[in-house]
């Protein structure tokens, strides 16, 4: 690539022979009166610089001499696309033992070191800049919340917002979820202003802030969901966060926020229930369903005149759907009770007789039955009629689905 300038390298064997010492990414003086590292890596009390001399360097950067072997290796066997982010073709699996080595050792210097390498060996390797920019994306919380949360240093939050603002327009899902790594550094501001100036193809990167940066990241979050100046799935994005924040996961192990920042989180999701961009409350009735409780009801209030009113989509389909349903997860109850749950099957029956309804729509109706009339025995009845109904549709595909959902409930 063309350009940049290439980094001054030192590096510095440590007794273990773990780590590299990389001092880059140009000249900074440190504050008066704060530490400065000498040649030998000690730290001695600075002082101003006089007039004319030159600053002190910048603070090394610490890589993982590790990470730095498996990227070579990786970008030496594998196959990249000039154009996108992939990485396959790898003869020994040299991409996934990026992943892996992160995962079981949780190294020190992972993030840094992944961004540092696509920042500056990547400038003249296109192969080495995709393997290390999609690893830092791939597997930037392999280790768990918490191991990435301590790689986010302030060194590896700058490097990978410069890779962040300056990714080609292929990188988007590279970009979307190497953004978790300023983040988890707190950089919500930052990563906001580099994301919008990033020339990638944008889909899920808002949907991180909540989730990975905490309550504090919801003003931010907010302000991308009223932002006209961006496509409406962008905005919803930005609400889909609140989903990610308060969900544990299907083995109920993820992090969430604390009791009273859900709560903040959900309240806002209620406001944006009947917003007027349909990607926006369809979103905020994802979230509300999994804020559980009165949120489910809010939800349902709010998608009951829209179901009347708006031509049956996909997402508005799977918005009811969510308030009463369990996660795809064998034995685990559903989100919302008996009584929501029969309201929601309710309202999937009016989307079932629209005429607007598309037969890969009425198909999905067909699933979203069979599931709530699994979940909730009352409903069974009214599961069992609309899928009924749809079993004598035209379309094979979709009879034949309604026909097995039919069977389920037998």
């Amino acid at each position: 690539m063309k350009g940049t300038t290439t980094a001054k390298l030192f590096v510095a064997a440590s007794s273990l022979g773990a780590s590299l010492l990389v001092a880059c990414g140009g000249q900074e003086a440190a504050p008066a009166g704060s530490a400065a590292p000498s040649a030998s890596g000690a730290h001695s009390a600075s002082v101003p610089a006089a007039k004319n001399e030159a600053p002190p360097a910048a603070k090394p950067i610490e890589l993982d001499a590790e990470t730095v072997k498996l990227v070579k290796a990786a970008a030496e066997k594998c196959k990249t696309n000039d154009a996108t982010e992939e990485v396959d073709g790898c003869p020994a699996g040299e991409y996934d033992a990026i992943g892996k080595y992160a995962q079981d050792k949780k190294p020190k210097h992972f993030h840094v070191t992944l961004a540092e390498m696509a920042l500056t060996d990547g400038a003249k390797d296109k192969t080495l800049y995709a393997v290390a920019f999609s690893a830092l994306g791939s597997f930037a919380d392999a280790g768990g919340r918490d191991w990435l949360k301590d790689g986010a240093t302030p060194e590896a939050a700058e490097r990978t917002l410069k890779l962040l603002a300056g990714a080609p327009e292929g990188y988007g899902w590279t970009v979307n979820m190497a953004a978790k790594v300023p983040l988890a550094a707190g950089k919500v501001d930052e990563t906001v202003a580099a994301l919008r100036g990033s020339k990638a193809k944008l889909k899920s990167a808002y949907s991180l802030l909540i989730p990975y940066a905490g309550i504090g990241a919801l003003p931010a979050a907010q302000a991308v969901a009223r932002d006209a100046s961006l496509g409406p799935e962008v905005r919803a994005n930005a609400v889909r966060g609140v989903s990610r924040a308060v969900d544990p996961g299907i083995f109920r192990n993820e992090p969430v926020l604390e009791a009273s920042d859900k709560t903040k989180a959900c309240d806002w999701a209620k406001e944006l229930a009947s917003d007027a961009t349909p990607q926006i409350a369809n979103a905020a009735a994802d979230a509300l369903s999994y804020c559980e409780g009165a949120y489910i009801d809010a939800a349902l209030t709010a998608l009951a005149p829209r179901v009347d009113a708006e031509k049956p989509t996909n997402q508005l389909i799977a918005s009811v759907f969510h308030q009463c349903w369990g996660h795809a997860v064998v034995g685990r109850p559903p989100n919302g009770s008996q009584a929501q749950c029969k309201k929601a099957i309710e309202l999937v029956d009016k989307l079932s007789t629209k005429e607007q309804l598309a037969a890969g729509d009425a198909s999905w109706i067909a699933t979203v039955a069979g599931g709530i009339g699994r979940d909730c025995g009352d409903c069974k009845p009214k599961a069992k009629e609309i899928l009924g109904r749809i079993k004598g549709h035209k379309e094979k595909y979709v009879a034949d689905n309604a026909t097995k959902e039919l069977d389920k409930l037998k």
